[in-house]
């Protein structure tokens, strides 16, 4: 009797843990698609604009470096030097364009600087940093996690399977410098 009255409770735990589950699953598909609106609410404001200056509104109002600027659009560093001189952004580099600006501003209205949030590793004794992982279907996640929806280990989980060994600092490690800042040092040191 009293076994199979710890089958049902058991049962009950059970269930009652896998409804919690599905409750937090659903909320955070609610977050994401919020922020997949907004991000893209934000961006067909700025697909209308010039390529130059959603570069510059990236680079000094932001504090974004050329290079990341190109990692996360997935193109050249001499693609957006050009663009950055010529202004000759093709549309669907602007779209990509558009989306990234948009994005960076949500990260900012959530209380970031973008530009530092998006270079801090994510995890002790690992390098990725948020702007390995950034790109647009991705960018609702990675507001989700700004917002405390989200672990950093869920969201590598999600979007970077295999991340522990490819991102493994090894000889390496996140330090905290005297100006608040976080990089990356030789353990050596």
């Amino acid at each position: 009797m009293e076994r199979t009255f710890t089958r049902i409770w058991i049962g009950e735990v059970e269930s009652q843990a896998s409804g919690l589950r599905n409750q937090e699953s659903h909320a955070t598909e609610r977050i994401e698609t919020h922020y997949a609106a907004q991000i893209e609410s934000h961006a067909q404001g700025y697909n209308t604009g010039d390529g130059k200056d959603l570069l510059r509104m990236l680079a000094v109002d932001h504090a974004m470096a050329w290079v990341d600027i190109a990692k996360m659009l997935s193109v050249s560093v001499p693609a957006v030097r050009k663009w950055r001189m010529s202004g000759g952004v093709t549309p669907e580099n602007l779209a990509k364009l558009a989306h990234l600006c948009a994005f960076v501003d949500l990260l900012s209205e959530l209380g970031v600087r973008p530009a530092s949030w998006l270079s801090t590793p994510m995890i002790a004794g690992h390098t990725v940093a948020p702007k390995h992982l950034y790109s647009e279907p991705n960018a609702s996640t990675l507001l989700d996690l700004v917002s405390n929806g989200q672990t950093a280990r869920d969201v590598l989980d999600a979007l970077a399977p295999g991340w522990q060994e490819k991102y493994n600092a090894r000889g390496y490690e996140v330090a905290r410098f005297d100006d608040g800042s976080y990089g990356i040092i030789s353990k050596r040191e």
